[in-house]
């Protein structure tokens, strides 16, 4: 890797910005020195821009006087801070990484659960035709679709549901993750489902805690190997 792509990696990785691929070769470097030791400076590069936006901004009216001062050099913080600050980034930019890591290993679609058989084109609902495009993995018209039933009306249950299948699809992790939270009738059939989706949302978005509650509360209630599955996650977690 060269050092302008290092430059671009740890840029983006100070954004916020990295992309799924970006994060795992960037976790990949964690051991690197060279990289650390650039990840460290740019780290008190960003310290000093701040700082030196702050003092910018205090500047009062005598605008040239101030321009023919010379700045005042901004010590960097100290190494020892520094890699304190590094390591703890390391830390929490691994958790997101391993976090994203399960939800992968464990999330799937489900299944149409509607049969359509004998049912012509002319005849099917709106809900019918979104679960062909559904089965289609046409996801982003799917989602146009429950989006246009929930504007006209309450979605139920299962359109519910398959909104929030949808959204993960098409990576709205947040909105699905409100879909689930909102099953709350554990009288449906897709209760049980809705609350394993909604544990694995939260395990996405790294609200490790929520996980937990609801992964744990869902193992009391399924079979003995979704039982074990969900305790390989809250291991893991």
């Amino acid at each position: 890797m060269t050092n302008t792509t290092d430059r671009h990696l740890i840029k983006k990785f100070l954004r916020n910005e990295l992309t799924k691929e970006e994060k795992i070769l960037f976790t990949a470097r964690k051991e690197d020195t060279s990289f650390l030791e650039a990840l460290e400076n740019e780290m008190i590069a960003v310290q000093s821009r701040q700082e030196l936006k702050k003092k910018l901004q205090g500047i009062g009216a005598d605008h040239k006087k101030q321009k023919t001062t010379t700045p005042k050099r901004f010590a960097p913080i100290g190494i020892a801070a520094s890699v304190i600050l590094l390591l703890g980034a390391i830390f929490f930019f691994n958790q997101d990484v391993n976090n994203q890591e399960l939800f992968d290993d464990y999330y799937t679609s489900y299944p149409n659960i509607y049969s359509q058989k004998g049912t012509s084109d002319d005849d099917k609902t709106l809900f019918e035709k979104t679960m062909i495009l559904y089965d289609a993995k046409q996801y982003p018209l799917a989602q146009q679709n429950f989006e246009t039933i929930n504007s006209e009306r309450e979605l139920t249950d299962g359109e519910q549901f398959y909104y929030g299948i949808t959204l993960l699809e098409v990576n709205n992790t947040k909105t699905a993750l409100a879909q689930f939270k909102n099953m709350t009738n554990t009288a449906s059939p897709l209760y049980k489902d809705a609350q394993w989706y909604l544990g694995l949302c939260y395990v996405q978005e790294n609200d490790v805690d929520k996980a937990k509650i609801v992964l744990t509360e869902l193992q009391k209630i399924v079979g003995k190997n979704k039982q074990e599955e969900i305790k390989t996650i809250l291991n893991q977690l």
